[in-house]
């Protein structure tokens, strides 16, 4: 059942691009430890010539910051976001998000605009409910006749997941196959009549494979061709990839190469695209408490210029 949530989650996309948080436990986020609360910071920064090392800038980022609650059993209950007032500058709650659960199982959400009704009047948020009709389908309902509700199927070798509308009419569906070792091997969208308007196909070099050696994408409309290649490390980690898009007479390459650290997380990132030679890195560094989660990322441009700093104040309920 824990499959069935993890993947309806990671799948459900609404109406105006409403989506229900994709993570709602500690093992999904890949937080270590019996966490009890995460702040999150974000700061801009600037590296300051004369002291040759990156400082903080006091701007509007300093204010911002959200805090996630998370239960004993490792699932997330609450997320205050706060927020800078444009007028007084002091900090206040912007938004808030609710989870409820029931035999661990998530049956509830409020995804909960706060102080954002200047902007939009009488917006309180949007709210969904999970109706589990067996162990291997879930319904994710919206009250708000604006946004889709939801169904997710779930077997063995094949995911099913169909957007439906208010009543319950089929807008479109999402169908994903997969072999005998749980890999991916076929993902393909529908439109309401059931015909298809995308294709996805996954190939693997040996059946001990867990990650794919190629993809193969096909959009149907369009219509173009996506043909990839990746490459992995020993800790089956994505280190590259190319990837080549034909569209008509047009053709376009884009390739990726990736780094760790010890800890497994990334530290490099670069892209490279023709034609236009676009090219772009990005590179990253941690901070870690003693559980092994980071506390600090400090993020480096193309140039060396540094970027946003974002930092976590984790506490646990084992102290």
């Amino acid at each position: 059942m824990k499959a069935l949530l993890s993947a309806a989650m990671a799948l459900i996309c609404l109406y105006a691009w409403a989506q229900p948080n994709t993570f709602t436990s500690l093992s999904e986020m890949g937080i270590k430890g019996k966490v009890k609360t995460i702040t999150h910071e974000k700061y801009e920064s600037f590296k300051n010539k004369e002291l040759n090392e990156v400082v903080i800038g006091r701007v509007p980022a300093l204010n911002n910051f959200s805090i996630q609650f998370f239960n004993p059993d490792g699932l997330i209950e609450k997320q205050e976001t706060y927020a800078a007032d444009q007028f007084t500058e002091k900090k206040v709650l912007n938004h808030l998000d609710k989870y409820e659960y029931e035999n661990g199982r998530l049956v509830y959400q409020l995804n909960g605009d706060v102080h954002g009704q200047r902007m939009c009047p009488g917006y309180l948020g949007i709210e969904y409910k999970y109706i589990y009709e067996s162990d291997s389908v879930m319904l994710v309902l919206c009250p708000d006749p604006h946004y889709f509700h939801a169904r997710y199927t779930y077997s063995k070798n094949e995911h099913t997941f169909e957007r439906l509308y208010s009543d319950m009419k089929v807008h479109s569906t999402q169908k994903t196959r997969f072999d005998v070792y749980g890999r991916k091997l076929l993902f393909t969208e529908l439109s309401s009549e059931g015909n298809p308007t995308s294709l996805t196909q996954w190939f693997y070099a040996t059946e001990n494979d867990p990650n794919p050696a190629c993809l193969i994408k096909t959009d149907v409309k369009t219509p173009s061709n996506t043909i990839c290649q990746y490459q992995y490390n020993p800790l089956n980690q994505l280190i590259s990839g190319i990837c080549r898009e034909h569209s008509g007479k047009a053709e376009k390459t884009y390739s990726y190469q990736y780094e760790y650290n010890e800890q497994g997380d990334l530290i490099s990132e670069s892209y490279q695209e023709n034609p236009g030679n676009h090219n772009r890195t990005k590179a990253y560094q941690f901070k870690y408490d003693h559980h092994g989660n980071w506390v600090e990322k400090k993020f480096f441009g193309s140039s060396g210029q540094t970027g946003n700093i974002h930092r976590r104040i984790i506490t646990y309920w084992d102290k």
